[in-house]
């Protein structure tokens, strides 16, 4: 029959055709149908069939119902009356309603409710830990709310890690695509809680090509919600949210330097996330580089005026965060590869001044009397490449090149040459350290050949007696005995300093002195560093440069020197610091390097009683002032995950040391930095212990005390926050 028939005819005659509804109803054109009749014939026979078969049992409702019927706890599911109307539609009520019965009931394993018993319990023996000797029903009721956040936070913890392990871009790319706004709903609820949207940020940190959480970046951006995206995500994928995430950044940080007001933020803490965040990426860093400048340049013009003179405490904090900037795209970081440091030096470099100055010139150079053309600009320019050129090697790991170095010490560009090499450096402050680094750092850091020392200490004594001329400070006199001028008295004595913690090096240990006029020329190698570190301030950072690089190094340790030369640095670094505020940074650097320390060869009581030197040394940091930085480093050091360099018995002998030099009354930064190291969990355990003594414990209670009358003297500067973590410590320290 095929063969007498057409193929137009065999096609029109098919069962398949004849029996399909769906043909005859939709009206198709001529052409339409030619081609659906073209591709029925090339089918083989059966194949049409089998494809049907299979469509259908993809499509099968009734299937896909009791499927979801079966997954566990499946009750609870928001389509379960969907599942169950399917399923007693196609069999029945009677069939229907007692098979979805028996798969609910089968399926129903009550995780849900389970979890939440737990929790339950959880914070109700938490609470009964915490509140056993209190009878007030307000502290009860805090111990009760402090106990379930803690609970909270656990189960968030959790749920966070199975989340990132387990999370797939595909399947949370279809929220966008096949759910309706109304139907995915959840999303934006996630956004509101602020544990969901830790979580959020998180995952795009790492899925940055998902639609979904871009979609959740941005509208947390809408929201205002920037600081938190500040501390954990980097928004180069997303100019947008870049952008309103540095405005919103830079005036939390102008309106706290204009105001002088203090806030629940703590500085620091966001000067390193733009840190981080403005140099992720080239054009990140060039826009937040170019945005400070042409904010300095406009607050310089109104600083002309009586009404801008408030802006120069401004305009000193965006140049130095603009250094920040450089400074942390030149180093880069030690995990990244050459070709990215390399990249990121080529785009500090390229829009740096030392690059970009030549070229912003547009006026020619001024004629002197007699008609010639000053070469002065031309000087600069050799000048500029040149510490271009040293800038690129140091950046890079390399030694300084002897050609650069010759190049900025024989540039003639005035009659003292001091005054345009000094001032250069002085305005690109990485060249001074890395000169510094070439005279004091330790090992092969440090410049071998004394030709080369000489000329970067030279270089160095240039640059100071700029700065002492810029402040309007004239340069110590020569005695009538000497011949030697200014810079070549400093240049000599960094070589001497260069020279002697060379010598230290190879010590067990040195003596350490804090009054200089007990050193004379006939005292030991480290009597005579002491001194000149106290007397000279050049000398006190490369020394400093140079201790803070013996702690980190990774042969310290294990060295046979280092029980006897650890405390001899510590004393070093606590006595420099009392002189020299700028080097209190790198002490607290050093100082926190030790609990970190471990050697199995020393006994357990030595390694304590080095740490335990180091804490002494946080505590004098923190009665100099530095209150925040400390406090803060600690908190964040109690904090972390997995680490046990803070163990209990050293919070214990901390906090310990807290108490003796602490008196009311407190202010509210010390409240805010203070109460945020206590709350830490690792802290509570170690200040609960029976360990911490009864005395401490009382001192400990009356402090905490003391915290909510500060809080109600500067109520436009507490947040909620800082209101629930003072309660929560009156619960924990004072029931």
């Amino acid at each position: 029959q095929s063969v007498e028939i057409g193929d137009g005819e065999q096609a029109d005659a098919s069962p398949q055709r004849q029996e399909s509804p769906s043909t005859a109803a939709i009206p198709m054109e001529v052409d339409e149908e030619e081609q659906m009749a073209a591709r029925d014939h090339e089918r083989k026979p059966g194949e049409v069939e089998e494809n049907k078969e299979e469509v259908e049992v993809q499509a099968d409702p009734v299937e896909l119902a009791m499927a979801a019927l079966k997954n566990p706890d499946a009750i609870m599911e928001r389509d379960c009356y969907k599942n169950i109307k399917a399923a007693t539609d196609k069999l029945g009520p009677e069939e229907g309603s007692k098979l979805a019965s028996e798969m609910l009931s089968e399926s129903y394993h009550g995780h849900t409710p389970i979890c939440g018993l737990l929790a339950t319990w959880l914070a109700d023996i938490k609470a009964a830990s915490s509140s056993s000797d209190s009878t007030e029903i307000g502290k009860k009721e805090d111990t009760i709310n402090v106990a379930l956040n803690e609970v909270r936070d656990v189960v968030q913890d959790v749920m966070n890690a199975a989340t990132k392990e387990k999370f797939d871009k595909s399947k949370g790319d279809e929220i966008m695509t096949r759910l309706t706004k109304s139907e995915a709903w959840f999303v934006d609820d996630m956004i509101e809680s602020p544990r969901w949207r830790k979580l959020l940020i998180d995952l795009a940190t790492t899925n940055r090509d998902s639609a979904l959480l871009k979609y959740c970046v941005r509208r947390i951006s809408d929201l205002g919600h920037h600081r938190e995206l500040a501390k954990r995500i980097n928004m180069t994928d997303d100019f947008s949210v870049y952008n309103s995430t540095l405005k919103a950044e830079f005036e939390n940080l102008v309106g706290s330097l204009s105001s002088g007001a203090y806030s629940s933020m703590d500085l620091d803490e966001i000067v390193e996330d733009l840190i981080r965040m403005c140099t992720s990426a080239s054009f990140t860093f060039l826009y937040a580089v170019e945005l400070l400048r042409t904010l300095v340049e406009k607050a310089k013009k109104q600083v002309a005026s009586d009404d801008g003179r408030r802006l120069n405490a401004a305009i000193r904090k965006w140049q130095r965060l603009i250094e920040e900037f450089e400074n942390a795209m030149s180093i880069g970081s030690s995990g990244s590869s050459t070709m990215l440091r390399k990249r990121r030096l080529d785009t500090s470099l390229l829009v740096s001044e030392l690059h970009q100055h030549q070229r912003r010139r547009h006026k020619p150079s001024p004629e002197d009397g007699n008609g010639h053309v000053d070469d002065r600009d031309e000087s600069r320019d050799s000048l500029e490449s040149a510490l271009e050129d040293l800038l690129k090697r140091y950046s890079r790991g390399l030694p300084l090149d002897d050609r650069d170095l010759n190049k900025l010490l024989t540039t003639d560009c005035s009659d003292d040459p001091s005054t345009d090499v000094g001032k250069l450096m002085i305005e690109h402050p990485l060249s001074i350290h890395a000169l510094l680094g070439q005279l004091f750092k330790p090992g092969s850091s440090r410049a071998s050949s004394m030709v080369t020392r000489s000329k970067c200490a030279r270089l160095v004594a240039m640059a100071v007696l700029a700065t002492d001329s810029a402040v309007g400070n004239e340069p110590p006199p020569a005695l009538e005995s000497e011949d030697e001028s200014p810079i070549e008295r400093l240049t000599e004595t960094l070589l001497t300093a260069s020279q002697l913690c060379e010598l230290l090096e190879n010590m067990m240990t040195f003596e350490v002195i804090s009054d200089p006029t007990l050193a004379s020329d006939d005292s030991s190698a480290g009597r005579k560093l002491c001194a000149l570190a106290l007397r000279n301030a050049p000398i006190a950072q490369g020394v400093i440069m140079w201790a803070s690089e013996i702690a980190k190094g990774k042969g310290f340790v294990s060295s046979a020197s280092y029980p006897t030369f650890a405390p001899s640095i510590l004393s070093l670094a606590r006595i420099l610091s009392a002189k020299h505020p700028f080097t209190r940074s790198t002490v607290l650097d050093i100082a926190l390097v030790f609990p970190k320390h471990s050697n199995r060869e020393l006994s357990y009581q030595k390694m304590n009683d080095l740490k335990l030197q180091a804490l002494r040394l946080l505590i004098f940091l923190l009665v100099k002032g530095e209150v925040r930085a400390v406090l803060g480093s600690f908190t964040r050091r109690l904090r972390q995950q997995g680490t046990t360099e803070m163990d209990a018995s050293l919070v214990r002998y901390f906090v310990s040391g807290l108490l003796d030099v602490m008196q009311p009354p407190f202010s509210f930064p010390l409240v805010h930095e203070l109460g945020s190291m206590l709350a830490a969990p690792k802290c509570i355990d170690a200040l609960r212990s029976s360990y911490f003594g009864e005395s401490n414990k009382t001192r400990l209670s009356l402090l905490v005390n003391s915290f909510p009358g500060v809080l109600r003297k500067h109520p436009e500067s507490c947040s909620k926050e800082d209101a629930a973590m003072v309660s929560m410590l009156q619960s924990v320290y004072c029931s």
